[in-house]
């Protein structure tokens, strides 16, 4: 007798199979028994026994099924299928389809297999044989061979108690392992010019049956919908298939297509994978109205049967790649079979894609305008169904850099190419794919620069108990803490709230000392006004702001915002002051010098402001002038006055965006 080590070979199956394979494995052995025969009288009876003992609860309506027998009136065990069955990948079915491998699974999921089998010898003898099939060193234990008297054409495979690592994956009413069977070997029952022998399943504890064959009309949960011949081109070559879509009332999973080998299911993918609008149920619009069903598309084809893997759980092709030898994948396939579906299905699909294109274009105009020029190019199947609006952004964004490096290499090859009549040609296409990106980016940035608006203005409207807490709120949002120029860049600061020259400073420094050891003014912007320098310019213009907390008004005399950043200018005046780097910066006497109070202005502030001998603006919420002795010009500005100016400011761009 063969020998193998079983065990190592079930471990390599752990994983790719369910509870059911083995029951439908022993189903489909009988079905290519009554084949052999010939028999027009061919029968198959799969019956569940339950085990009392095991019920764990009083609420459970019935003990589990622990056993399985599968009876059949097949040609049984010959000699010549006894063989079979004891060699490993036994080339007997290979016309049926057969991989020699089906039966371990009986070892995997049962702890024992018995097999009883009445037969025709060579000579016409009737004989009986038995034996068992357990997870031992040899594949049949404890055969043996009887003549009998009379006989008649009978198997019957015993799978015997469900090993406890599989307990309770086996549903337990009979309709549901019904409809569970029925699934995967469905093929059988709609293969043209077919007729599949009689096939029922039997509840043993209460003799109520099934019969698979009348499943679709007895039942009413299952009925054939169409029937396609599909031609699928991939690597040069075209495959055919024969897809058959059935509707399944009252299922508990999702419309998919199943791809089937041997005239059974082998693997199946959710069609929403494909089509996003198939994650719903459908709605039965019939005058019974049956209520919600999903579709279930079972593609067949030679292609399939010839690259199953040996245990049927999965095929030899990839899901994505493609070959010479595998010239069509799994997700090539379900994509043509899902997009066969949508047009079948049309009139259904189309209130889901609408509301999905509703949905995307709201998002755009509430919450992304500068993105409407990008919709064209949104696939709406790259995006699930019920779509978040992260989910709406990130595809949007991924188009735009998609876009962006497409349009930056055009552009370079643009440039280095010497021939003017190309660039003729090219350079107005190119140029508006450039200007559409530079609006969509400038659209961006404005409906940003409205967000920070709200929060500036949130911000000043909150209370604390802390002293420093708001003062240090309010002026992160304008420019990050204990940061410089060197670790922010100019499109993560908002300086623009204050003035926009500061958007493209070349130094800054927020919140850090002078030098070591120095009190540190809020903000200190050394401005670049040129569009080109080469190194420190003694005529650039010092540019220093101070931060106070909304509300303050408890300066005493020393603590005069104005005379604090005065001291900071006479400081980098003296030449002193260095950078972070520790190189010094270059200032003298003459450097102009721009200083921003940003505060609350309240009385003690008036006072401060009358002592530098500052003018109130016509609005009364900023003073402003230039002091002849220090050489420094002033502005001290109320928080509310520098968002009125910024909104006043970018009042046009939130007007041609809409979001005023």
């Amino acid at each position: 007798m063969a020998k193998v080590n079983k065990s190592r070979l079930l471990d390599l199956i752990v994983g790719r199979t369910t509870i059911y394979l083995p029951i439908v494995e022993a189903v489909v052995n009988a079905i290519d028994a009554i084949e052999e025969r010939e028999a027009s009288d061919g029968k198959v009876e799969i019956r569940l026994m339950r085990n009392p003992a095991l019920v764990t609860t009083e609420d459970d309506e019935s003990p589990p099924v622990s056993s399985v027998t599968i009876t059949d009136n097949g040609v049984g065990f010959t000699d010549k299928n006894r063989e079979s069955f004891d060699t490993l990948f036994s080339e007997n079915k290979v016309h049926f389809g057969g991989k020699g491998f089906g039966r371990l699974t009986y070892l995997k999921y049962f702890d024992v297999t018995n097999i009883e089998s009445n037969y025709q010898d060579s000579k016409g003898d009737w004989k009986k044989r038995t034996f068992g099939f357990i997870d031992g060193e040899e594949f049949l234990s404890n055969e043996t061979v009887a003549e009998v008297e009379e006989g008649e054409y009978r198997t019957v495979v015993s799978l015997k108690n469900i090993r406890k690592a599989h307990a309770n994956k086996l549903n337990k009413k009979l309709s549901t392992i019904a409809r569970r069977v029925y699934e995967i070997l469905l093929p059988y029952f709609v293969m043209d010019g077919y007729t599949p022998p009689l096939i029922t399943i039997i509840d043993d504890s209460t003799n109520e049956e099934i019969i698979l064959n009348n499943y679709m009309k007895s039942q009413d949960k299952i009925s054939l919908l169409y029937s396609e011949d599909l031609e699928i081109e991939g690597f040069g070559e075209s495959k055919s298939f024969k897809v058959k879509v059935v509707k399944i009332f009252h299922s508990t999973s999702k419309s998919s297509v199943a791809l089937a080998a041997n005239h059974r299911q082998v693997v199946t993918t959710p069609l929403y994978n494909y089509v996003p609008e198939f994650f719903e149920d459908f709605k039965d619009q019939s005058p019974d109205d049956k209520g919600n069903y999903v579709l279930k598309a079972y593609v067949m084809g030679d292609y399939l049967d010839e690259n199953v893997s040996v245990e049927r759980s999965k095929f030899n092709f990839a899901d994505d790649d493609e070959t010479k030898l595998y010239p069509v994948s799994k997700n090539h396939i379900g994509s043509d079979v899902a997009k066969m579906l949508r047009t079948k299905m049309k009139s259904e699909l189309k209130p889901r894609s609408d509301k999905k294109i509703e949905k995307v274009k709201q998002y755009v105009d509430v919450n992304a305008p500068w993105n409407r020029h990008l919709l064209s190019d949104l696939d709406l199947d790259t995006l699930p169904f019920n779509a978040s609006d992260r989910e709406i952004d990130t595809a949007l964004n991924k188009i735009a850099f998609d876009k962006e490096q497409t349009v930056k290499v055009e552009v370079a090859e643009l440039l280095k190419d010497n021939n003017a009549s190309e660039i003729d040609t090219n350079i107005a296409a190119i140029a508006g794919k450039v200007t559409a990106l530079g609006q969509g980016n400038l659209a961006h940035y404005v409906e940003l620069r409205r967000v920070i608006l709200d929060i500036f203005k949130k911000s000043l409207q909150l209370k604390s108990t802390n002293r420093y807490e708001l003062e240090n709120i309010v002026h992160s949002i304008v420019f990050p803490l204990r940061k410089d120029s060197d670790s922010v860049n100019y499109d993560e600061h908002n300086l623009w709230l204050l003035d926009e020259r500061l958007s493209f400073s070349e130094y800054l420094a927020s919140d850090k000392p002078l030098n070591v050891g120095d009190e540190r003014p809020d903000l200190l912007s050394f401005d670049r006004p040129i569009a080109v320098r080469e190194g420190d310019e003694l005529s650039n213009p010092i540019t220093i702001f101070e931060f106070k907390r909304p509300g303050r008004n408890d300066y005493s005399d020393a603590e005069n915002p104005l005379t604090q950043v005065t001291k900071y200018v006479q400081k980098i005046r003296s030449g002193n002051f260095k950078n972070p780097h520790g190189r010094p910066v270059r200032a003298n006497e003459n450097t102009p010098a721009y200083c921003f109070i940003v505060c609350d202005v309240t009385e003690k502030i008036k006072e401060f402001c009358k002592l530098y001998q500052l003018t109130m603006s016509p609005d009364g919420d900023a003073y402003y002038g230039f002091h002849s002795t220090y050489q420094i010009y002033f502005e001290v500005l109320s928080f509310d006055k520098v968002v009125r100016d910024s909104e006043q400011r970018n009042k046009v761009f939130f007007r041609k965006l809409g979001i005023e």
